[in-house]
């Protein structure tokens, strides 16, 4: 664990379900039942004193590094969850993953300052389908309408690592539905048996096209 202890600063503001490194700061209203966001900012190497979180998490974190940044997500204790962030410099994008109830902290390493804002989005309205969204970075989607077929249409046009996981509060992601390198289009079908989230790992821009599968043969 790091030394220094970071700001946790409770916040009473939403996040948009879609943000990505272009539209990071993007808000929408919450239900009244949405627990409020989490705020935690610092500068350099940090330790955030602990938050509660339960089942889908949004993460948004902007920060300025001259160097490594990593911002992982850890228990109480300091057992290591995930890792939220691995970046070089600057960096501005929105995760989600999911996890049990409990009493977690952000373990932060970096050079400049950084801000996180961790929402838990548990009432927002599904989104309308068929949907078109695009980013450049990382991305979230959602909420996904439950029960429901999709057919997924993605592409990327980013050289580096383009990962697109689908997070509900039982799964955190942690088998991609795309694991690719560089350039990328395809089709993916999913089956949703409960509010999911599409999460979105680039460094280039993507595209994401949701419709509802066609009945037909």
């Amino acid at each position: 664990m790091f030394g220094r202890v970071a700001r946790l600063i409770p916040m009473v503001v939403a996040l948009a379900t879609f943000s990505s490194a272009s539209r990071a700061d993007a808000q929408t209203s919450a239900t009244p039942s949405d627990p409020p966001p989490v705020l935690i900012q610092g500068s350099g190497p940090s330790t955030s004193s602990p938050f509660q979180l339960s089942g889908v998490a949004l993460f948004t974190i902007n920060a300025t590094s001259h160097g490594p940044l990593v911002i992982h997500l850890v228990r109480r204790d300091g057992q290591l969850v995930c890792f939220i962030v691995t970046a070089w410099n600057t960096y501005n994008g929105t995760l989600a993953t999911s996890v049990p109830a409990g009493d977690y902290r952000l373990e932060v390493l970096a050079s400049g300052r950084w801000r996180a804002v961790i929402a838990q989005p548990a009432t927002r309205r599904p989104v309308t389908l068929p949907t078109s969204q695009a980013g450049r970075g990382n991305g979230v989607i959602g909420p996904l309408p439950t029960a429901s077929g999709l057919d997924l249409d993605i592409t990327h046009a980013g050289s580096g690592n383009f990962v697109v996981r689908i997070i509900d509060a039982a799964d955190p992601g942690t088998s991609a539905l795309v694991n690719a390198l560089g350039r990328f289009s395809a089709r993916r079908h999913i089956i949703l048996t409960e509010e999911s989230w599409i999460s979105i790992e680039s460094d280039g821009p993507w595209t994401v096209l949701a419709s509802p599968t066609d009945p037909r043969p």
